[in-house]
C-alpha cells in the first residue's frame, strides 16, 4: 500500500513573499504574470484553481475587491484585497494588453490566452523562484494560503468567523482545525512566555 508522504507546514515572512515576488522580471510578460499570481495566493489566500479560474471582470480595485465565482463545493464569495496587491494585478493586465490579451482571456492566461492548464507547472515556477530567491523553505500555492491564514488568525488577531470567510471554509470547525494545524498560538504563547531559566 502506498502512503502519501507528509510535508511540514512552511509559514513564509513577508520578506520571504518580497523575494519571490523580486525573482519575476518587470520585463518578461510571465514575470509580471507570475508577481501578480503570487500576490493574489498570498494577499488574498485563495486556492490555486480558484486564481486560474479568475477573469477580469472578477476584481474590482474601486472597492478592493476579488470574487471568488466557484470555490471548492463551487461557493461564491468576495474577499478584500489591498492596494498593494492589485497594483501587481494591473501591472499584469497593462501588460496582457501590449502583448495583445483582451479582457475576455482568463486573468491569468497563457500568453495565447488560453486557461493555464497544469496547476503543476504553477508549483513548479514557485520552487524555481524560491530556489533563486534562496529561501530555504516549501514554497507552493497552499502555502501562501497557510501563510496569510497564520497572518490573519494569528499576527492581526483576526476573528474566526472572518478568516473562515476569507479562506472559504464550509464550517468555522474546518478553519479552527486549519488554524490549530498551521499555527498553534497557545502552544506558542505558553512555550514563549515561561519563566527564565
Amino acid at each position: 500500500m502506498h502512503i502519501m508522504a507528509k510535508y511540514n507546514i512552511d509559514i513564509l515572512t513577508v520578506a520571504e513573499v518580497r523575494q519571490l515576488i523580486a525573482q519575476c522580471s518587470t520585463r518578461s510578460p510571465t514575470g509580471v504574470r507570475d508577481a501578480a499570481l503570487i500576490s493574489v495566493l498570498y494577499r488574498g489566500g485563495v486556492r490555486i484553481a480558484e486564481a486560474l479560474a479568475l477573469h477580469e471582470r472578477d476584481l474590482n480595485a474601486e472597492r478592493g475587491t476579488l470574487t471568488v465565482q466557484r470555490g471548492k463545493g463551487s461557493k461564491y464569495r468576495v474577499i478584500g484585497l489591498d492596494a498593494e496587491a492589485f497594483a501587481f494585478i494591473e501591472r499584469w493586465i497593462t501588460k496582457k494588453r501590449k502583448v495583445g490579451l483582451d479582457k475576455k482571456t482568463p486573468l491569468f492566461c497563457t500568453l495565447k490566452g488560453g486557461y493555464i492548464q497544469s496547476q503543476q507547472n504553477m508549483r513548479d515556477m514557485l520552487k524555481r523562484r524560491a530556489k533563486k530567491a534562496g529561501i530555504d523553505k516549501r514554497v507552493h500555492p497552499h502555502g501562501l494560503r497557510h501563510t496569510v491564514a497564520t497572518e490573519l488568525a494569528i499576527d492581526e488577531k483576526v476573528d474566526l468567523p472572518t478568516v473562515q470567510g476569507f479562506l472559504g471554509h464550509a464550517s468555522i470547525a474546518a478553519t479552527e482545525t486549519y488554524i490549530k494545524k498551521i499555527a498553534p498560538a497557545a502552544v506558542v504563547e505558553t512555550g514563549k512566555n515561561r519563566s527564565s531559566w
